[in-house]
């Protein structure tokens, strides 16, 4: 997919120490009509956390005591005709364009929006998790220029007194410039991509009527596939004029082609997933339009396609998201990310 990124799914974590911010409600299995559809849910638990969300909304929005809604739950973990036609009344107010299943499933956008709901103050604290994030990825960027510009200075001297085996190694491991017919050319590609990510999160407009800044949106679109990512950013939406509304097909919920998206998917994240994900964003962002030789889309993910990741191109690499993160996060962290 050349204009957004789902990779970064449920089992999406990090070892790294860090503070988190808690608050997004999570269930391990479905809460509703689950017998029609013969699926194991209705856990006490889960079902609790679901009454707890739902008479947390108001009967404008489709909460229990909106006009042929149930009333105020009781929250006992019993999910019994009242608590499942509230689901219902819920779905209906919220998706009007899908038929309400009355089935609230784990990561998926009936417990997404009941969470944004209940608890709006979540969507401002991912804003300024995300936003305080941007001078870390800055710095993690900048190091990453310099080592890279360091090979390239190597390679065009061609001094074999001069060499730098460590950090050439890294990039022809995500790159695979040793498989390039001008390894000069593509990485100055390369370098080109890293100084417009870097651009873009120090906030420095590109030209006139262009974005002046970097935004990010709380949100939580389900695509048609019915997958809510972390992150999604569209391919060359730093190109379009600040402002621009495009939508997208492939989201049932309205979504803007000029931001990067990240998700509540991220709020219980550590910090290192997060800049992690921001940087593997910020190269789809700004790379090429979808369609064009130089979209960055996600092409293979190291952590999960790893055999394919190695198999890629020289230009297939230049043109994969998770290289530009992945060497990013070997060059300022020594290792290589795995969740």
């Amino acid at each position: 997919m050349a204009r957004r990124c789902c990779a970064l799914q449920a089992d999406f974590t990090c070892t790294d120490e860090g503070p988190r911010l808690i608050g997004v409600v999570d269930i391990q299995s479905p809460v509703g009509d689950v017998e029609s559809r013969d699926v194991y849910g209705n856990r006490l638990d889960d079902v609790r956390k679901v009454q707890v969300l739902l008479n947390k909304v108001g009967p404008g929005e489709g909460g229990p005591t909106a006009p042929g809604s149930s009333g105020v739950l009781k929250v006992d973990g019993l999910c019994g005709p009242l608590t499942r036609r509230a689901v219902v009344v819920f779905q209906r107010k919220q998706f009007p364009e899908k038929p309400p299943d009355g089935i609230v499933d784990p990561n998926q956008r009936t417990l997404y929006r009941l969470n944004q709901i209940a608890t709006p103050e979540l969507d401002n604290g991912l804003v300024a998790k995300a936003t305080a994030g941007l001078a870390t990825v800055k710095a993690y960027l900048s190091l990453a220029i310099v080592k890279a510009s360091a090979v390239l200075m190597e390679w065009r001297l061609d001094n074999p007194l001069f060499k730098l085996s460590q950090q050439e190694a890294l990039l022809n491991e995500n790159f695979h410039l040793d498989r390039s017919t001008d390894r000069v050319r593509d990485l100055g590609t390369i370098l080109d991509v890293y100084q417009r990510m870097l651009t873009v999160v120090g906030h420095i407009p590109r030209g006139p009527n262009q974005k002046t800044a970097f935004g990010f949106i709380a949100a939580s679109p389900l695509n048609r596939s019915g997958v809510i990512p972390f992150a999604f950013a569209y391919g060359g939406g730093w190109r379009l004029l600040q402002g621009y509304s495009g939508k997208d097909s492939d989201f049932l919920d309205p979504v803007r082609k000029d931001l990067i998206y990240v998700t509540q998917h991220l709020m219980n994240a550590h910090e290192g997933a997060f800049i992690y994900a921001i940087v593997h964003e910020l190269a789809h962002y700004v790379g090429g339009r979808s369609g064009d030789i130089d979209a960055i889309a996600d092409r293979a993910y190291f952590h999960r396609q790893l055999d394919m990741y190695k198999r890629l191109s020289a230009y297939e690499a230049t043109t994969n998201a998770d290289s530009y993160a992945q060497y990013v996060w070997q060059v300022n962290r020594g290792a290589h990310f795995r969740p």
